[in-house]
């Protein structure tokens, strides 16, 4: 970029550290002509404090120091410098671009940087040499590394984290230079501030900076962070936000190559090689075919909802019942849920609530363009249905949350930051009836699968609302069409293609928690008729009709091969018959913490206190949007 190199001269700019000069040479001494180069997070501001640091050849600081500032995009430069080694410590310290929201930083940073500058004429200072630093010292002191094997192998290891397969130079990365190592840079750049306040960003660099120098692994609640916030990446705003950025001093031949090549925006482990990341699909093909709609249903509901929300949904749910068993475990995350010390700054929480949005967010998406076109109705209610699901999950673990329907506040940052306060529950659950509603009698006929899905989930809400009559009509009208029937043994009901499954998620053998400990077998049901019949016991139940109740109850106990209610007039026999099915046919399946709220049994048989009927706001929310509050008894 000719003009940029020409721009930056004059103007005295950026972000990335670029080494360059003449190198004289006398015995033990490095002298540079000039040191020069960009910062950049974003690029940092003018006035931002640079500071160089001599090094010795054991890359000990020995006190002699440079110091400049940066100009309007970043760029710094030292004149006439001479040092005892061929290595330096740069640190600049300042407020950045922030390229995810277009602004500048309400906070400022520091990102260092370790580097040889005998042979090298530029570098770059960046969060990619900020996050190695402390393990290529590492390397290079106590594993007695020589520099250049220590640098290769920390940067290595850090885009390994990302899912990165690469191997760059880090102070050669600069957010312009339109190649390899800028895409990363971007990259990696975005995710870790997307879904997360600039203000916790000290706090992240720090975590990851030590756990990358210790092991050359980040700790499994990071990995859960990058995976968390690889999704939903707006790629052409961050492409926008930083051409737009530059426009603004007269650089206007910026250009951003393809970096979400290197964002796992799909889930599956791998960059750009099997899936083209779904952000960059619709916006190229346009809403415009049934195809992009089928693709992002798809995408969403296996990828996000299920990957991200329903299976971590699912492991809570047995974890915190104690439904499973935890010896020879040692993640620390699942030990703090079954033992019940979950607090407002608990990641599997925050993973959990944010991917919860993450699916909504795609949902209200596909629903929008999908009003656009009449004949496009059915996609926008299939949608509907699993917005709902997400919702009614959200309201059972944390009441009240924020109602977004919109993507325009989410997509408004302003508006998002005034908009995100919570919404009673109940008023959430009649949006999720007249939304399920509506899908039922727009899919019925053609799409009876989705409309029964839809009836399905919509008892559910029922039950959640405390409306049990309505609950119970419900699943005696889906009892009654005859579409579904117990299968025996009840492990086929975890079988692809079997009867009892109104809807489900087939899923491959692995080595994961959820596999291992959770699942049932090869599909996961997200409901099935052995709920139906337990909806319309329950329901009988507590209209005080114990016979209708028994005799929905035995038709799961004939299955289950365990003794049928013989007196169906004794409430306390058919109430714990009816517990027993519930936990023991629903066994991990997400539904047990709820059933013990519902009956009033939580508290006694998993020893909890009353406010942790429902889970902490993540602090992150809380921290980020003024107007959210925290569920009582969390602080």
């Amino acid at each position: 970029m000719k003009n940029i190199n020409y721009l930056l001269t004059l103007v005295f700019c950026s972000c990335v550290v670029a080494f360059s000069g003449c190198t004289k040479e006398e015995p033990g001494v490095v002298e540079k002509e000039k040191i020069s180069g960009y910062v950049e997070k974003g690029p940092f501001v003018s006035g931002s404090k640079v500071t160089i640091y001599e090094l010795d050849s054991e890359l000990n600081a020995t006190g002699k120091t440079f110091e400049t500032t940066t100009n309007n995009v970043g760029y710094f430069e030292v004149n006439e410098a001479k040092f005892v080694s061929s290595y330096v410590k740069i640190s600049a310290n300042g407020h950045f671009f922030n390229e995810v929201t277009g602004k500048l930083s309400e906070n400022p940073i520091t990102l260092e940087a370790i580097v040889e500058i005998k042979h090298n004429d530029k570098m770059n200072i960046n969060v990619l040499t900020h996050l190695e630093m402390e393990r290529v010292l590492k390397l290079f002191r106590e594993d007695k590394k020589d520099f250049d094997a220590a640098k290769n192998q920390a940067i290595k290891e850090l885009l390994a984290c990302f899912n990165i397969d690469k191997s760059i130079i880090a102070e050669k990365a600069g957010i312009t230079n339109n190649d390899v190592a800028a895409d990363i840079l971007i990259a990696v750049s975005s995710i870790l501030l997307h879904t997360q306040p600039e203000a916790l960003l000290i706090d992240l660099f720090s975590n990851f900076g030590n756990d990358l120098k210790n092991t050359g692994s980040v700790r499994h609640e990071i990995s859960q962070f990058i995976k968390t916030a690889s999704y939903g990446l707006d790629y052409a705003k961050v492409k926008t936000n930083i051409i737009n950025r530059y426009a603004e001093f007269g650089i206007n031949d910026v250009q951003i190559g393809k970096f979400h090549y290197f964002i796992d925006g799909d889930g599956d482990g791998q960059m750009g090689k099997d899936f083209y990341p779904i952000e960059v699909l619709y916006p190229l093909l346009g809403f415009d075919n049934e195809r992009v709609f089928l693709i992002y249903i798809a995408h969403t509901t296996h990828n996000i909802l299920f990957d991200l929300v329903i299976k971590n949904y699912f492991i809570f749910d047995a974890l915190f019942t104690k439904s499973i068993d935890l010896t020879g475990f040692l993640d620390a995350n699942y030990w703090t849920i079954y033992n019940h010390q979950i607090s407002p700054l608990s990641k599997f929480v925050e993973n959990l609530y944010s991917a919860s949005f993450q699916s909504i967010r795609r949902y209200n998406t596909i629903i929008e363009n999908a009003e656009k076109r009449s004949d496009f109705y059915k996609f926008g209610h299939i949608a509907k249905i699993y917005r709902a699901y997400t919702y009614w999950i959200m309201t059972e673990l944390w009441g009240d949350v924020p109602l977004m329907l919109s993507t325009s506040i989410i997509d408004d940052y302003d508006l998002l930051v005034e908009s995100m306060q919570r919404t009673d529950k109940s008023v959430i659950l009649e949006q999720l009836i007249d939304d399920l509603t509506s899908a039922i009698s727009f899919l019925q006929g053609e799409h009876a699968e989705e409309a029964y899905f839809a009836e399905a989930l919509l008892a559910r809400v029922f039950q959640s609302k405390g409306d049990y009559a309505s609950a119970g009509d419900i699943a005696v009208n889906i009892i009654q069409s005859n579409r579904y029937q117990l299968v025996s043994p009840q492990s086929k009901a975890f079988e692809p293609n079997n009867a009892e499954s109104i809807a489900s998620i087939d899923i491959r053998a692995d080595n994961s928690v959820f596999y291992q400990y959770i699942s049932k077998g090869n599909t996961v049901p997200l409901m099935r008729y052995a709920e139906i019949l337990l909806i319309a016991a329950e329901s009988s139940f507590r209209q005080n009709n114990t016979q209708q109740a028994a005799h929905y109850i035995n038709m799961l106990r004939l299955r289950n091969n365990r003794e049928q209610i013989i007196d169906n007039t004794d409430r306390d026999i058919v109430l714990d018959a009816l517990l027993e099915e519930l936990e023991m046919d629903l066994n991990r399946e997400g539904l047990w913490f709820l059933t013990l709220k519902r009956f009033g049994l939580s508290e006694s048989i998993l020893g909890i206190p009353s406010h942790m009927n429902l889970l902490p706001i993540p602090h992150i929310e809380i921290h980020r949007y003024p107007k959210m509050t925290q569920n009582p008894g969390y602080y």
